[in-house]
């Protein structure tokens, strides 16, 4: 049996659509009215946040598969939406890891994020396994204890995990950024940004459920970190040159200098943003290819074009 968390978010929900019927599954979740109540062979269990988690959560499981969190900050970035953001990715996470162990579950499954690696990788120099962790913001920060606590118990001990690090998912469902790229393309309002020549990594929701997917079912017992991606890094003019083309749309394209594209975002008090969009930030994947033979099942533009059937 497995368990899963975060399964009425974009990713739980993904995976949840993509385990046979077959499978057994528990879900665990704060509200379970947000479940389908005709989910086959699935039990629902609630719990609150903040108390403990019984035992006969992790009754007869072999696999959690932790894919809950919090990623998307408010304006303010309140001290109580931080404090939410460390319970949901990185507390949730150590008393999970601690039920698992305590009841004898064989395998964890992690969906952290690349961005424990931090914001900018070196041009033409890519994240990998073994490069230094360097989070740089709550979302990232809360994540990289959550790997901690998880790795840190597992030490000398039977459970296996395997810890998932992905770059910004997009697919159908997708939200914040990605959807208001989409947005833009879909009105044709002409962005500044023909003059940045990055080179970022991306992966769609299909690859990241098939990275799961073979994580749960394969039979490599060695703890493993690792980072996965579409395996085509592109620009940020380049990505929105895909979302226009798949809504046969023509990309309104414009150059700016880029130092000059800075100064303006820095003028709106938009720097991260600004960073966000022209940095480099690509991962090598090399190790989950060796080590599991996963390579992506699908690619870029038909996942955009899939979006855009869906949400027509």
């Amino acid at each position: 049996m497995i368990l899963i968390t975060g399964a009425t978010g974009f990713i739980g929900s993904h995976l949840m659509n993509s385990l046979p019927n077959s499978y057994k599954k528990r879900i665990l979740t704060r509200d379970a009215s947000l479940l389908r109540s005709h989910c086959t062979n699935t039990e629902i269990i609630s719990y609150t946040p903040g108390l403990p988690l019984s035992n006969a959560i992790f009754k007869d499981i072999h696999t959690v598969v932790h894919c809950a969190g919090m990623a998307h900050a408010p304006i303010n970035n309140s001290k109580s939406f931080q404090d939410r953001v460390f319970e949901a990715n990185s507390t949730l996470t150590k008393l999970l890891a601690e039920g698992a162990l305590k009841n004898g579950v064989k395998r964890f499954i992690y969906i952290s994020t690349s961005k424990v690696h931090g914001e900018i990788s070196v041009e033409k120099i890519k994240f990998d396994e073994t490069r230094e962790l360097n989070p740089q913001n709550i979302y990232a920060e809360s994540k990289f204890y959550g790997e901690k606590h998880l790795i840190n118990l597992c030490l000398d001990k039977e459970m296996q995990y395997f810890v998932l690090r992905p770059p910004l998912v997009y697919g159908r469902g997708v939200k914040a950024n990605f959807k208001l790229l989409n947005l833009i393309a879909k009105i044709g309002i002409p962005l500044p940004i023909g003059d940045i020549d990055n080179a970022r990594s991306f992966i769609a929701i299909d690859n990241l459920i098939s990275a799961i997917m073979l994580c749960i079912e394969t039979n490599f017992q060695k703890s493993s970190i690792y980072l996965v991606s579409d395996d085509d890094d592109i620009s940020i003019s380049e990505l929105f040159r895909r979302i226009c083309t798949s809504m046969n749309k023509k990309a309104y394209l414009f150059n700016i200098n880029q130092k000059k594209l800075e100064l303006i975002f820095k003028l709106l008090k938009q720097e991260v943003f600004f960073q966000k969009v022209s940095s480099n930030f690509s991962l090598n994947i090399e190790k989950i290819k060796n080590d599991l033979g996963w390579t992506p099942v699908v690619r870029m533009n038909q996942v955009l074009s899939e979006m855009n059937k869906t949400e027509n």
